[in-house]
């Protein structure tokens, strides 16, 4: 009996060994560029940082999962795809970035989100929550906490010209500088230039 209770408690301590929990903190910036695939372009973006609880830790993957704010699932990562991760050796920390943590040739959308990015390379505007986990490369059980961050993707909008007014003739020869004012949808704007005219 002592034999049997010793040899469980060595299946436990190898396999808790095998599978050493990882710690992980996501960073996400609160109002990322619209346009998904802009992301991976810029780091401050999305970085993830993972680290091993313990000296003994295997190769990971993460599962992504992007919210809306009822908590319905609108992409999620396809597993079978995404790439595998080795933690530094002694406990040091591996950062991620969107192309490791996101890579969107490997997020599964649903339905008009779907639609949205392939037409647009944008979701819609509205606000959303993004969770990593890590999890095994091979039978995706979880080996860390998950951690969510809520971020806003606004529309954007293209600048309108206010002034001058539509089709409005500027008078070359009184003044070589005209004042123009655009409305950026948040904010207007003022300038004043010089327009070089042939012959002046």
């Amino acid at each position: 009996m002592m034999k049997r209770i010793l040899l469980l408690i060595i299946a436990a301590l190898i396999y808790t060994t095998g599978t050493a929990q990882l710690l992980s903190n996501l960073i996400v910036q609160a109002q990322p560029p619209a346009q998904l695939s802009e992301w991976g372009n810029r780091r401050e973006v999305l970085t993830l940082i993972v680290s091993a609880q313990g000296t003994i830790a295997g190769p990971f993957k993460i599962k992504t999962e992007i919210r809306l704010t009822d908590g319905t699932v609108i992409a999620t990562s396809d597993l079978a795809k995404t790439p595998v991760f080795t933690p530094n050796p002694g406990g040091g920390q591996t950062i991620l970035t969107a192309n490791d943590v996101m890579p969107l040739e490997y997020m599964m959308f649903t339905g008009k989100y779907k639609t949205s990015l392939q037409r647009t390379g944008k979701l819609p505007a509205d606000n959303y929550t993004i969770c990593t986990q890590p999890v095994h490369p091979v039978d995706y059980r979880v080996l860390g906490e998950m951690q969510c961050k809520n971020f806003y993707l606004a529309s954007t909008q293209l600048p309108i010209l206010m002034k001058p007014y539509n089709e409005e003739v500027l008078d070359a020869k009184s003044t070589n500088s005209h004042h123009f004012q655009v409305d950026a949808g948040v904010t207007q704007a003022n300038f004043t230039g010089n327009i070089p005219h042939p012959g002046f």
